[in-house]
């Protein structure tokens, strides 16, 4: 545990205490570790069928190079890569622009990458993404509401080549040329009447995409 956490733990424990003053605390806690960021929650299409068929040590082989491909792009347009959880990504970007911008490009290059391997070889992601004040614990560990709406998109619900995005994100977003922002239909997030997002942008063709939407099926 690093010194954020052991603080943050603390002030929780005071927190807990008999009488203690909520409000205040709060405030603190606000004030030593909260930021406002964009974050991005990145996932590979299909990750549980394509291992239980290839086995583990090629699905392996297919996290690294997605991570050798998108990793460039989003340090290129300023990302902080905070981790990497098996396949997927939680990367954190100041501009929320600069953070479509990286998940639009980051599509692409997976497009044609995918145009130029055979199907076993073909690397889809899902990107979420959220925007807001959060608590930022150094370079360890991210809370907030808009953390867990991004990681609700980016890994459990956006399949290959999408990028769906909270009301937060779509508002600090709009416009942005090249990209229309088209409410889910009957969308929820998580357990609010919050609906969200689809970014949507040029990368193939329809008949290309909904063959790669196949690859979204997952074993529960």
């Amino acid at each position: 545990m690093g010194r954020s956490s052991e603080t943050l733990s603390s002030l929780i424990e005071q927190r807990l205490a008999e009488g203690a003053d909520h409000e205040a605390l709060d405030a603190r806690i606000w004030q030593m570790f909260g930021e406002r960021w964009c974050i991005v929650f990145t996932d590979m299409a299909g990750f549980s069928r394509r291992a239980a068929r290839t086995g583990i040590v090629p699905f392996l082989v297919l996290i690294h190079q997605l991570h050798k491909l998108t990793t460039p792009v989003f340090e290129e347009h300023a990302g902080f890569i905070l981790k990497n959880i098996a396949d997927s990504q939680l990367v954190l970007f100041r501009d929320p622009r600069a953070a479509l911008a990286a998940c639009v490009e980051a599509q692409r290059v997976l497009h044609a990458h995918n145009a130029e391997v055979p199907e076993p070889d073909r690397l889809y992601l899902g990107c979420g993404i959220g925007y807001g004040d959060i608590l930022k614990l150094g370079d360890e560990d991210v809370f907030g509401v808009e953390v867990n709406f991004a990681a609700k998109l980016g890994e459990d619900l956006a399949g290959p080549y999408e990028i769906f995005v909270t009301p937060d994100a779509v508002k600090a977003l709009r416009p942005t040329a090249g990209v229309t922002f088209k409410k889910v239909a009957g969308s929820r997030l998580g357990g609010t009447k919050q609906p969200y997002y689809e970014a949507e942008y040029k990368v193939g063709t329809p008949a290309e995409r909904k063959k790669a939407k196949a690859q979204r099926v997952r074993f529960k």
